[in-house]
């Protein structure tokens, strides 16, 4: 797999929730969160092509609806017309940025050269919440930091070293 900066982006947006909603009502620090993600999609990662397309889908489907908070994303990038939307509208939007975002993980999560994912830090963030940093190390190149916004245990903002921000908090 060739891993660039947004393939390490996508990866690490998923990371930020999923032990959340599936460890029941264990409360989990945001880093925790982000490293039992970061396992489920290594071994997605280690199993690629014996899964496939389907079977990586399938596998990162519930991780990703966990992990992000889709609804608020999708709101978020509507802007104020989501307002002006039917509920039935709304939803098929956010079936459709569902879809795509989990088809965007499966896809560039094909395969696995022994990367790893770090989390480096954890922090209160000034406008609530925690911030998450995080790096993929590949073996063959530059670590990729990525940086995370939980709010409630689960993803509403993450940006890459450079700056430049995937999705806005509300």
């Amino acid at each position: 797999m060739r891993v660039t900066r947004r393939t390490a982006l996508m990866g690490g947006l998923a990371a930020a929730g999923l032990a959340l909603r599936s460890a029941a009502a264990a409360p989990a620090t945001a880093s925790a969160v982000v490293e039992a993600f970061y396992a489920v999609l290594l071994e997605v990662m280690k199993q690629a092509t014996s899964l496939g397309f389907e079977g990586r889908y399938r596998r990162l489907q519930p991780a990703i609806e966990a992990a992000f908070n889709l609804p608020l994303m999708i709101r978020l990038a509507v802007g104020p017309q989501w307002n002006s939307l039917t509920p039935a509208q709304q939803g098929r939007l956010l079936e459709a940025f569902r879809r795509f975002t989990v088809g965007t993980y499966a896809s560039r999560f094909d395969g696995f050269e022994g990367e790893h994912f770090e989390v480096t830090r954890e922090a209160p963030s000034p406008s609530g919440g925690t911030l998450v940093q995080t790096r993929l190390v590949p073996t063959k190149q530059d670590p990729v930091e990525l940086n995370y916004l939980l709010r409630q245990g689960r993803l509403v903002a993450a940006d890459d070293a450079g700056g430049v921000k995937r999705f806005a908090a509300a």
